[in-house]
């Protein structure tokens, strides 16, 4: 048995769908601008049993781990150590780390390291878009809309400032050329003689686009600075 549909009943289910669909919240659109970012770097430093100096190989090692990870002069470096040699150890790390950098280092008790000294810092600083993060400040595990074009926009600018304050546009310098090419333009053969001749102004600014007469035959041009006319 079939019930017709009243324009009441189509009007309820019209109302329904559209609470429906004001339950939907839409995402909050990125916020615009950029920022820095960096990646933490470790290195583990291994000491011999019982050992509380580096060998030259560990010392080798070390070194080229902080001048790869293009660490900033004041840059924060934990050097973690446990055991019963940690003291010792953290010395010894701490004395190659400040004659390869001006750092700001830490020394942190780890009681679960044994023969490994643990050395972490924040790696090299990276301008990243907001875009291209969550709200919460975390990375995404997808791109969100937008972000690969910022992406690029960082990769392509020639001034890195210019992402976080743009600079003051200057004046056209087109704009008083192509003016007194519109009015040379709008100029019949005889008017463009004289004004060649009458205005120095207009001559000058009509010189900068079109270039004097050159040649004797039919085709020549008419000489912006009191030339003849074909």
């Amino acid at each position: 048995m079939r019930f017709p549909i009243r324009p009441h009943h189509l009007a309820a289910l019209a109302l329904a769908g559209v609470l429906a669909a004001c339950e939907h919240k839409i995402p909050d659109w990125p916020e615009d601008g950029y920022t820095t970012l960096s990646t933490p770097v470790a290195h583990p430093v291994m000491f011999a049993p019982q050992a509380s100096s580096l060998s030259a190989t560990e010392r080798t090692r070390l070194v080229e781990f902080v001048r790869g990870a293009g660490l900033a002069p004041g840059s924060s470096v934990t050097v973690a150590a446990g055991g019963p040699q940690a003291a010792a150890r953290q010395e010894a790390v701490a004395a190659v780390l400040r004659g390869a950098g001006r750092y700001s280092i830490s020394l942190v008790d780890d009681p679960s390291a044994s023969d490994t000294v643990q050395v972490a810092a924040a790696g090299q600083q990276v301008l990243w878009p907001k875009r291209c993060m969550n709200p919460d400040g975390s990375l995404p595990e997808d791109l969100p809309l937008g972000c690969a074009s910022d992406l690029n926009l960082a990769q392509q600018v020639e001034r890195k400032s210019d992402l976080f304050r743009g600079r003051q546009m200057g004046p056209a310098f087109a704009n008083p050329s192509v003016r007194a090419a519109e009015r040379y333009l709008q100029l019949d053969g005889d008017d463009r003689t004289a004004a060649g001749s009458d205005v120095h102004g207009d001559r000058s600014q009509a010189g900068m686009v079109l270039p004097p007469s050159t040649g004797t035959g039919p085709d020549a041009t008419t000489s912006i600075s009191g030339g003849t006319t074909p």
